[in-house]
Order: structure tokens, then C-alpha cells, then sequence
């Protein structure tokens, strides 16, 4: 919402593609918290960095 209280479409859609992670990102993320339940471990926090565009990807439970 903008300060007069109406919805503004165009920073929510920013917002929320600033927020995606791409599914190949996501893949990965689910394999190692499946790897990491395994063992008997929880992850908490993740930090992926692409080695080609090194553009960094974050999770966080």
C-alpha cells in the first residue's frame, strides 16, 4: 500500500520477484534440508552462490 492506503501493483509484483527462488535453486535447497533430516539436523538458514552469474540465493526457515 502507498501512504494514501490504495494497493500498488507494481511494488507488490517487485516485491514478490525479488523474493522468488528460481526452482532449480529450490530443488537443491530440498535435497540438502531432506539430506540434513536424515542425519537428524534441521536447516535453519541456506546461502547458494551461482558459480557462473555469482548472483547469491537465500533461504531462511
Amino acid at each position: 500500500m502507498n501512504k494514501e492506503g490504495y494497493k500498488d501493483p507494481t511494488a507488490d509484483r517487485a516485491i514478490a520477484h525479488a523474493d522468488h527462488i528460481p526452482k532449480h535453486v529450490r530443488d537443491v535447497i530440498e535435497v540438502l534440508k531432506k539430506i540434513a533430516s536424515l542425519a537428524g539436523f534441521r536447516i535453519a538458514n541456506i546461502e547458494l552462490e551461482d558459480k557462473t552469474t555469482r548472483k547469491k540465493f537465500k533461504y531462511r526457515k
